[in-house]
């Protein structure tokens, strides 16, 4: 018998938004990948845990159902019953796929959060927000649209330009428009809370430099943020759907969709062990153990996210714990080009792309699949 040792993986896949159905672009560049790498490790007779879910808070979904006249949760449920279904005809093998809005996921979200900042990473302040009077509400992330001050593109979102892959906010776009009745914002201030990166820019730097497996693309565009100097990052948003935040005082405010997605990876595991192999145990067996490989299949737009805020929250929670206690750090992220349609980036936002509902109308699944 051989004493090769096993190795342990959670393996994860980009959360689809529950605005949208997913596209090829989201297929091959993370959701294909992950469960081509998860059977490889099963078939090794690696432990592995794979997991993923639809993202169905914030404003991506927010703004399809005001787009579509319809409630947001109505929209986020029916999209997540679709997606789900449609991942089981393409036959991808997860081992847990859920959702945002399930209470295992909402209740680690708000209590790590409050772990973060028990720690001293999260601060409130009151800044400048963009606010629009026509619709009587302010206008977070996905509800604005600009120009991009690093490249120029037009289209560039509230926080994050799709064509450049900067991290923004709000009042840093140029001509800025409210993303449903493009009518110029006012400035209005509110109170938010933040997670202090600045705090913990010299770690996430020596976490990236001596991570030797992480793609090279990946690797420079995260460097060169933090050589820029990371900002602090707002947690909270002044938005009605999504999940309320834990901190005093923030009793209006929502928790911004990319920091509580990105602790869908850990709550995915977490609900799998509960409700599904009905062991709390192997949620300690695989997070906690400094031995599990993490790796994550996404689009390079996502890489930001999870080289800098994911570490970033893990680093800040991990502080002052038990070793046993511990959330391990991200072993690897592979990080996938934009896959383009008539010259341009598959988008489910821009309508741009052939949808993976359409792929098996076109053609079997073998074809996609191989």
């Amino acid at each position: 018998m051989s004493n090769t040792k096993k190795d342990k993986w959670v393996i994860t896949s980009a959360w689809p938004y529950a605005s949208y159905m997913p596209h090829l672009g989201n297929m091959i560049g993370s959701t294909l990948s992950a469960d081509v790498f998860a059977r490889f490790c099963r078939l090794k007779g690696d432990e592995v845990v794979f997991v993923s879910g639809t993202d169905s808070h914030g404003t991506p979904v927010a703004v399809a159902a005001k787009k579509l006249k319809v409630p947001v949760e109505e929209l986020a449920k029916k999209n997540h019953s679709k997606i789900k279904e449609l991942y089981e005809k393409w036959n991808i093998s997860y081992d847990n796929y859920t959702v945002t809005y399930n209470p295992t996921h909402i209740d680690f979200t708000r209590n790590f959060l409050l772990e973060v900042q028990k720690n001293g990473y999260v601060f409130e302040k009151e800044i400048e927000s963009l606010y629009c009077e026509n619709d009587n509400f302010f206008l977070p992330d996905r509800f604005v649209e600009g120009t991009c001050p690093h490249c120029g593109d037009e289209n560039a979102r509230g926080d994050q330009c799709d064509k450049c892959q900067k991290l923004l906010t709000p009042l840093e776009l140029k001509k800025s428009r409210c993303a449903i009745c493009s009518n110029p914002p006012i400035i209005r201030k509110t109170k938010h809370w933040y997670l202090d990166l600045p705090k913990l820019q010299g770690r996430l730097a020596d976490l990236i430099k001596k991570n030797v497996i992480i793609p090279q693309n990946a690797r420079q565009m995260c460097l060169n943020s933090i050589a820029e100097g990371i900002p602090e990052r707002s947690i909270t948003r002044d938005l009605e759907w999504g999940i309320p935040a834990p901190f005093k005082g923030a009793d209006e405010k929502t928790i911004y969709v990319w920091f509580e997605a990105v602790l869908g990876y850990i709550s995915a595991v977490k609900e799998w062990a509960e409700t599904i192999v009905k062991d709390s145990k192997k949620f300690d067996n695989f997070w906690n153990d400094p031995d599990t490989k993490s790796v994550f299949f996404i689009g390079k737009d996502n890489i930001i996210f999870h080289l800098i805020i994911f570490p970033g929250l893990l680093l800040a929670y991990n502080d002052k714990k038990k070793s046993t206690e511990k959330f391990v750090l991200p072993y690897n992220v592979s990080s996938t080009e934009f896959l383009m349609y008539e010259n341009d980036k598959f988008s489910k936002s821009r309508g741009n792309g052939i949808w993976i509902d359409e792929a098996l109308k076109l053609a079997p699944l073998d074809y996609w699949r191989f």
